[in-house]
């Protein structure tokens, strides 16, 4: 039998001896076990992504992560001593708020929106409407403009202002000077664009004082007041796709009706933006109202060739061939009722008798885009006027347009393709003073 103190030292020996290796290989065991376990931060999410790159939280994500502990039904749970009546309880901590934005001082002054604007392009295309008239200084002329980013994709054959401007003429310097910008308007409702379709000048919601009309395409209209140009409101009617207006009292209280357009329907809404009645598939490009024939109420005529009694609404004369796409009314000689004048998107301006559904005469032009009435030749008759080419329109350093009564005017849209760039002015616009008119 072997001696048990051999066995006894030799049992010793090779436990210290696998001991001692254990302790060796220790320090690189923990460093391996270090690197694969899953680095996390204080909330438990990973700090390191699987190529042992740093991954960064935002704030908003930290306090994401902390609400979420707070309310995890994991969280251990410590040992809490027995409350007593003058001991409350230590309140959880919570994710520190967002800060709060800093709110812009309030103006000083009446400065405009902006001290100083350019024109843009498209100057027109919404109307260019030459305002009241003023005794003691020639009248303020508002335009339309666009602000588009040039790698924006702009529709085509609609108005593309998305602001608009008013300008005075300084006799002093020969110039226009800016008297007002407005603020470019935003989209709604997810659509990437918005465009101003008309702008007019009318008695909306007062009849002693002026509103400035801004109609948009999206079917919003706002209202400003003409000699402060402060916002009055907007009407949101719902109804999107916008294409002409017309401002006319058509129930002889003071007060105009907002004629408007779609590519469908026509819509008749009173000041405070009440739908008053519509008419179905009679919208089109464009809109005019007045007294057109010897019944004694207004009529509505639109480029779709429909013409609507005011009062019964109905369609008392339906053109097959349509009115073009650009309106206005003209005094009739020997007539008690106005004319209807319609330029042709192209080469023809037509005179219709709405009395008597009737072509009266046409001229022959070319390449038609605009379209104005006034007594060019101060013989009392007014004569259409239209924009064509360069030369139609009045050169930047031209006279001022004129004091008198203010004319609302269609843009003009072009319809038909060109392969050649243009030249031609989207509106033109008509003033008199008490004698010949410019």
């Amino acid at each position: 039998m072997k001696n048990p103190s051999a066995a006894l030292v030799w049992f010793v020996r090779t436990y210290i001896g696998v001991a001692a290796v254990f302790l060796l290989c220790a320090p690189g065991l923990m460093k391996a076990a270090d690197r694969n376990r899953l680095r996390v931060n204080h909330y438990g999410a990973p700090v390191m992504d699987a190529e042992g790159r740093h991954i960064n939280y935002d704030r908003k994500s930290l306090e994401r992560m902390a609400r979420a502990q707070a309310n995890s039904a994991d969280v251990r749970l410590r040992r809490v001593p027995r409350r007593t009546g003058s001991t409350s309880p230590t309140p959880r901590p919570r994710p520190t708020p967002p800060p709060r934005p800093t709110p812009m001082p309030p103006a000083v002054g009446p400065h405009p929106f902006w001290q100083y604007a350019v024109f843009g392009g498209n100057i027109g295309s919404s109307n260019i409407v030459i305002g009241p008239t003023s005794p003691n200084s020639p009248p303020e002329i508002i335009i339309g403009g666009n602000a588009y980013s040039g790698f924006a994709k702009l529709p085509n054959g609609y108005s593309t202002d998305n602001f608009w401007q008013v300008i005075r003429y300084n006799a002093v310097t020969g110039n226009y000077d800016q008297v007002f910008v407005s603020p470019m308007y935003q989209p709604v409702n997810g659509n990437p664009f918005v465009d101003i379709v008309r702008i007019g000048v009318a008695h909306v919601t007062s009849t002693s004082n002026w509103q400035i009309v801004v109609m948009l395409d999206d079917g919003r209209i706002y209202l400003y007041d003409f000699a402060t140009k402060a916002e009055l409101g907007h009407l949101d009617t719902g109804i999107s796709g916008f294409r002409a207006l017309s401002l006319t009292d058509l129930n002889g209280d003071g007060l105009v009706e907002v004629i408007v357009t779609d590519d469908y329907n026509l819509y008749v809404f009173d000041g405070a933006g009440q739908l008053l009645w519509q008419v179905p598939d009679a919208g089109a490009a464009d809109v005019v109202a007045g007294m057109m024939d010897n019944s004694g109420s207004l009529k509505i005529a639109t480029t779709s060739g429909k013409v609507i009694d005011a009062v019964t609404h109905a369609i008392v004369w339906n053109n097959p061939n349509g009115f073009g796409f650009r309106l206005k009314l003209a005094p009739f000689p020997g007539e008690n009722y106005q004319q209807l004048i319609a330029a042709e998107p192209w080469d023809v301006v037509y005179s219709y008798d709405v009395g008597r559904q009737l072509p009266r005469w046409s001229i022959s032009t070319f390449d038609n885009d605009a379209l104005a009435i006034a007594d060019a030749q101060t013989h009392g008759v007014s004569t259409s006027r239209r924009a064509a080419s360069h030369s139609a329109a009045r050169p930047a350093s031209a006279a001022p347009l004129g004091v008198g009564r203010f004319d609302q005017l269609r843009p003009a849209v072009k319809r038909k393709p060109t392969t050649t760039a243009s030249t031609k002015p989207n509106s033109i616009s008509c003033a008199c003073q008490s004698g010949p008119c410019r």
